[in-house]
């Protein structure tokens, strides 16, 4: 390998080890601010919910208690589908991603983990049969968000 490659190679390295350093001290932040939590400790036992995904859903909703249902929840995180209406015609669309953008997506990584439960599995099964499986996950994410 020349030797101006190795050297960006190395250089390339060196910020991977920086940067793995900072990585595991705010880690270690996140466990000491939310391991301690309530409301984290009670997120935990929902298949596909680890510390980070518990620790953002409670960092972005915070107080649980102004959302009178989980419908309302899961449209404030906007995991609902739009909705156009025109006299008898009703038509849905695509999520319409109003509200915070991390909790919809750590939501949706966390559907990735939680299809291996038996219950979630064949709930995204069905919906990945009719709707295909992108859709699928993002249902499973407001099924999460409605579980939390």
């Amino acid at each position: 390998m020349p030797a101006s490659a190795r050297g960006r190679l190395d250089a390339g390295l060196r910020l991977i080890d920086a940067i793995t350093v900072e990585v595991a001290h705010a880690d270690a932040d996140l466990r000491t601010t939310f391991a301690g939590d309530r409301r984290t400790r009670r997120l935990l036992p929902i298949p596909g919910v680890g510390l980070v995904t518990a620790a953002t859903v409670v960092a972005e909703a915070w107080d649980i208690q102004r959302f009178p249902s989980p419908e309302r929840l899961c449209s404030w995180a906007g995991l609902t589908p739009g909705e156009r209406t025109s006299d008898a015609h009703t038509r849905r669309g695509h999520i319409t991603k109003q509200g915070s953008r991390w909790l919809r997506w750590m939501l949706v990584e966390a559907a990735t983990t939680a299809v291996r439960d038996p219950q979630l599995g064949r709930f995204t099964a069905q919906i990945a049969q009719r709707r295909g499986p992108k859709i699928a996950r993002v249902a499973l994410a407001r099924r999460l968000l409605t579980l939390c």
